[in-house]
């Protein structure tokens, strides 16, 4: 994607956005860690467990960023790097936080492996607006 084709580009910080579920998550993974170290009494163990916990909640704590063409979407995080095309989606849902994008035109059991959800930009309503002339069905949640 050309920066000269961007219409949309913004990033997604979670433990830093919302400070009452990084406390959370931050009692929690100390929590998890001493029971850990309770239990084996070894650094090791506690360090798998680190690598465990932190690697399935790597969405919270690592920043993503979005950026929107009008032919595709991209985002990034870390390693990860991921361009789909606005033509492989057929479905939106916005929701209050953000928008989920299907490639199914109706309801389907693999939406959670093949859909995207995305946090809604700083200014929404311009971004909500360019979603509904990109997709041909838009589903609102309330």
């Amino acid at each position: 994607m050309r920066d000269v084709d961007l219409i949309f580009e913004w990033k997604v910080h979670p433990l830093r956005d919302d400070p009452k579920r990084a406390t959370v998550f931050l009692l929690t993974l100390s929590a998890t860690l001493a029971a850990v170290w309770w239990s084996f009494h070894h650094l090791g163990w506690v360090l798998v467990a680190a690598a465990f916990v932190g690697g399935s909640l790597h969405r919270f704590w690592l920043v993503t960023r979005y950026r929107v063409s009008d032919d595709e979407l991209e985002y990034r995080r870390l390693f990860i790097r991921l361009t789909r095309r606005w033509s492989d989606f057929r479905r939106v849902v916005l929701e209050p936080s953000g928008a989920f994008l299907s490639p199914f035109a109706e309801p389907n059991r693999l939406d959670p492996y093949r859909g995207i959800f995305l946090p809604y930009p700083p200014n929404a309503g311009p971004f909500k607006a360019f979603l509904e002339r990109r997709i041909e069905r838009v589903v609102t949640h309330v």
